[in-house]
């Protein structure tokens, strides 16, 4: 049993998707962030870092103590590794796999994550405030991410060839990024015609699989 101590996070979105895709037996855990509930390793075993998401593994594979994983990327790892499915053991196709997973984790997760903060959040905390400069900043960097993603599926079905915790980890980015319809009316991603997509055609067939 998988225990996954949740809330309504992108991050955590892409590890519920890796266990259901894996057909892993999980018990879902909800944490208040509100009374600080991630802070506190009483509640959450395994909270480090004071962030969502972390997993228990009840029965890991070399049979000791249950195993409390965080940091998403890391847990998509080690449920692949865990379930040997959705990265490749070939060398070249598990490195491409894992440096896609990498790309998302250091870039198009974070900077999204900006992106929408001096977009959607920020002027509504203080209007008082000018965001122009951030929130431009960061929307040109994710926007710079998105047309590499967009360049990669061009050519492949998915983002490293064969689907993989790669395009689990940036789903939900892509159906985040592309349900903002006043950042694609009035800004654009892909320098003219239809925005990403390559993106939406992937962000299908993912979808189509989960459904």
């Amino acid at each position: 049993m998988i225990k996954l101590y949740f809330c309504t996070s992108p991050n955590v979105y892409k590890v519920s998707i890796a266990l259901e895709e894996m057909e892993l037996k999980y018990q879902l855990i909800a944490v208040d962030l509100s009374k600080g509930h991630h802070r506190d390793p009483a509640i959450v075993p395994g909270a480090k870092t004071g962030k969502l998401p972390v997993i228990i593994d009840e029965n890991p594979a070399d049979g000791g103590a249950p195993i409390a994983i965080f940091e998403s990327g890391a847990i998509l790892q080690y449920l692949a590794e865990k379930t040997a499915s959705f990265l490749s053991a070939n060398l070249r196709q598990r490195t491409a796999t894992m440096q896609w997973l990498f790309w998302q984790m250091g870039g198009l997760g974070p900077i999204g994550g900006q992106a929408g903060h001096f977009h959607f959040y920020a002027p509504k905390v203080d209007p008082t405030v000018d965001y122009t400069y951030p929130s431009n900043r960061y929307f040109n960097m994710w926007a710079s991410l998105w047309r590499v993603l967009e360049s990669q599926l061009a050519t492949h079905e998915y983002i490293a060839g064969d689907y993989s915790i790669a395009d689990m980890a940036c789903f939900l980015g892509s159906a985040i990024c592309l349900l903002a319809k006043d950042w694609n009316t009035s800004r654009t991603f892909a320098g003219g015609g239809k925005p990403l997509q390559h993106a939406r055609r992937c962000k299908r067939l993912i979808r189509r699989g989960l459904t």
